[in-house]
């Protein structure tokens, strides 16, 4: 029985030597690597004259009441296309500004108003920034400084609002506090007009025409009878970095079908963003636009081969405005992509 204990104990230890001589090597284990220095905050000095002279207060039909039921935005981004600023920067607003009507508070901050940005997003640490007692036709200089608490991704904007018991939408005049330094130069923007060509029968692929009625404050009055009918279609992807200045001309093709009857159907270009206040006029035809077509039968192909021409340079998009008068159709219509 010693015997046999004795010769166990042999047998592990060769097994554990042997165990031993054939384990897999040990994994050296990597160092993590130093963290990377933060990035130094820049700082930006910008007066609201670089971004505009005059600005024209609207409704706003997202306003809070009797405080932003009024306001613009003054947008910067030309300024900054190649040099956003990021989180932790902080950000200086210089104005002097000339308001035609008593204003008790006006309420300003920095918005980034992109598609990138959820078409709202407020830049700043602080909540807002105020002024008060502002007179009818007294120059009245603002400066404000803040620490941006979100980058911005693509508009660098700043709003100004008021509430309705100012009165209604007035045009503010600037004039220059100081220079504005980004550290970047503004974008050279194209100064030479150019031909496009687009077939738009897929980017049109569902274009249904409703009637439009009168806006009151910012809202439709869906009591009051239509004004006409239409559509307003994005078009703004096709352009890329390239929208259309005023000159441009533009030739699109659309291939589709319509469901009902149009007596005459119109077409137009405008800009429907942030930077215009969601409306601006863009076509040099204006509100005439083009004739689309006439006499349109339901359900038979459309071949439209059209040109418009810019009249005003796109500040951020561009969208054809597809309508035709009341009367022109029985109701609503759709017209939609045919291969």
């Amino acid at each position: 029985m010693k015997k046999s204990f004795k010769v166990s104990i042999a047998v592990l230890l060769m097994a554990v030597m042997v165990g031993s001589a054939f384990a897999a090597p040990k994994k050296k284990t990597k160092k993590s690597k130093k963290e990377e220095a933060p990035v130094a905050a820049s700082h930006y000095i910008l007066d609201v004259v670089d971004a505009c002279t005059e600005l024209k207060i609207v409704p706003n039909q997202y306003g809070e009441a009797k405080k932003t039921d009024f306001q613009a935005n003054a947008d910067w981004t030309p300024l900054i296309k190649t040099n956003k600023p990021k989180k932790g920067d902080v950000v200086d607003v210089y104005f002097k500004l000339t308001s035609p009507i008593d204003i008790d508070v006006l309420t300003m901050a920095l918005v980034d108003t992109s598609a990138a940005a959820s078409y709202w997003t407020v830049l700043q640490e602080e909540k807002e920034w105020t002024l008060s007692g502002i007179k009818a036709n007294v120059p009245v200089e603002g400066h404000f400084q803040g620490v941006l608490k979100n980058p911005c991704r693509g508009n660098l904007t700043m709003q100004f609002a008021y509430g309705s018991q100012n009165g209604k939408g007035v045009t503010f005049k600037f004039e220059r506090v100081k220079q504005s330094v980004t550290g970047a130069k503004p974008v050279e923007e194209r100064k030479t007009p150019k031909k496009f060509e687009f077939d738009i029968s897929k980017d049109a692929a569902f274009v249904q025409i409703e009637a439009e009625y009168p806006w009151e404050n910012g809202v439709q009055d869906r009591t009051a009878a239509p004004t006409c009918y239409q559509k307003v279609v994005d078009i703004t992807k096709l352009f890329g970095n390239d929208l259309p200045i005023a000159g441009d001309e533009i030739h699109f093709k659309w291939k589709c079908v319509a469901d009902k009857e149009i007596a005459k159907l119109y077409i137009r270009a405008i800009e429907n963003t942030p930077a215009v206040n969601w409306w601006a006029e863009i076509d040099a035809n204006g509100v005439e636009g083009t004739v689309l077509g006439e006499n349109i039968k339901p359900n038979a192909t459309n071949n439209f081969d059209f040109t418009i021409k810019i009249g005003q340079a796109a500040k951020e998009g561009i969208s054809l405005v597809v309508w035709y008068d009341v009367g022109a159709a029985d109701g609503s219509t759709l017209l939609k992509y045919v291969k």
